[in-house]
């Protein structure tokens, strides 16, 4: 009996140190699976996620190994789009790869998600110092002029800005070609055309109507009485900018804008009277010259160029008339406008030349308008234009007197120019009682 107990503790004895084992062995391992979960759960919180590609970052910078660089700071912002120091560090390497325009781009989405000062800072001094490395290297653009007017934006009172903003419009007016011509407005090269610079010119207002600055005034005035020789516009893109003058001028009040604006309203005045007589020849529609030859517009224009009185409209030989575009000239002698024409080149877009000097037939002025219509070729030759005239006729073998014969009449002339020479048809006394045809070479 004895024995039988004893065997029964000693069971028990055994039972219970299982037991105890495997609670001792559950404890360790419910820990080890604790210690192990926290680590993971740890690795896992955003913050150390985002440093541990931060530092992936920096690493591969130093092996050179750019692309894996900024595909490790895309995954931090990826995480976490408020990181700064992604932002800050990505700026860094683009800046070191020369990728300006990169390093502005994730500055300003910096700005966005973070509204950090420091990546604001930042940001204008990568714009600062991309305008000056344009300047230096001299390809300053109109995209130049908007990066320095951000900056006074946020920072009206960095004088250097203003410095940086006169070598640059310096540098715009002086951006000619051969034939002394300025197509800054024109170009289609980045950073130039019409619509930025009208955007330089509106931001330019709306800076200046914030500060009041005698200095931004001054910028305001330079850029949009842009004092180029030769400036190039295309008809829509002039029209627009007469209404960016008459903007500024009603904020500046200028005397020298005043002059501008009056050269304006003359090029508006010629082409009232030019654009229906150049839309009606497009038709083939000739007649109307001979209305138009004697009207006391048109002779006002060419005794005006005649005399060397014309006010802005400039010319020399012959003065064209084009829906082709202007030019707007800032010489010593103040404003003019001029209009492109096509000469030596097939005419992509009709024009008419306006004749307007001293042309004389037996003591009496010639009066004159030729007409280039589209060529119907991509070369010059052969040409055709069309003249009328109102000018003093001699035909031969006619008997010359006030009973048979009128001494002022109409002449139309076509005249077709090859590379051997000029071959003219032409009607004298276009239209009265004794009209006939001449041939001649």
């Amino acid at each position: 009996m004895a024995k039988a107990n004893e065997k029964r503790r000693r069971k028990k004895r055994i039972r219970r140190k299982r037991i105890v084992f495997w609670q001792k062995t559950g404890i360790l391992i419910l820990f080890s699976a604790a210690i192990g979960g926290g680590i993971f759960g740890y690795n896992q919180l955003p913050k150390v996620r985002v440093n541990r590609f931060l530092s992936k970052a920096q690493a591969y910078e130093e092996a050179k190994d750019y692309t894996n660089a900024l595909a490790s700071y895309e995954e931090a912002l990826r995480i976490e789009a408020g990181t700064v120091k992604a932002y800050r560090y990505m700026a860094n390497l683009y800046l070191d790869m020369e990728d300006y325009k990169a390093a502005e781009e994730i500055l300003y989405k910096g700005i966005s998600e973070t509204q950090d000062e420091q990546i604001q800072e930042t940001y204008l001094t990568v714009k600062y110092n991309e305008s000056v490395n344009e300047i230096n290297e001299g390809i300053c653009t109109f995209k130049t002029v908007e990066r320095l007017l951000e900056i006074l934006e946020d920072n009206g009172e960095k004088a250097s800005v203003y410095d940086l903003l006169d070598t640059c419009h310096e540098r715009l007016v002086e951006f000619t070609d051969e034939e002394g011509v300025n197509s800054v407005m024109l170009s289609d090269t980045e950073g130039f055309g019409y619509e930025r610079y009208q955007a330089v010119i509106e931001k330019m207002l709306s800076i200046y109507r914030e500060n009041g600055k005698e200095e931004m005034k001054r910028q305001l005035m330079n850029y949009i009485a842009f004092q180029s020789e030769k400036l190039a516009f295309t008809i829509p893109d002039f029209a627009a900018y007469e209404e960016l003058v008459k903007q500024v001028g009603s904020v500046l009040g200028n005397d020298e804008l005043s002059s501008l604006e009056k050269c304006l309203e003359k090029y508006d005045e010629v082409r009232q009277l030019f654009v229906p007589v150049l839309e009606e020849f497009d038709k083939e529609n000739f007649e109307i010259a001979r209305e138009f030859l004697v009207s006391d517009e048109y002779i006002a224009i060419r005794d005006a160029f005649i005399e060397g009185s014309m006010d802005y409209w400039r010319g020399e030989t012959y003065i064209p008339f084009s829906n082709i575009g202007v030019y707007l000239h800032h010489t010593e002698e103040g404003w003019g406008f001029s209009f492109m024409d096509q000469e030596k080149k097939p005419a992509t877009q009709s024009y008419l030349k306006v004749w307007g000097f001293k042309w004389l037939d037996n003591g009496q002025q010639r009066t004159a308008i030729t007409y280039v219509p589209i060529s119907k070729s991509d070369n010059y030759f052969p040409l055709t234009e069309y003249c009328m005239m109102y000018w003093w006729s001699t035909p031969v073998n006619m008997e010359l007197t006030e009973a048979t014969y009128a001494r002022m009449n109409f002449r139309f002339e076509e005249n077709t120019y090859t590379k051997e020479g000029k071959t003219t048809e032409a009607i004298n006394d276009w239209g009265g009682k004794y009209e006939y045809r001449d041939t001649y070479e």
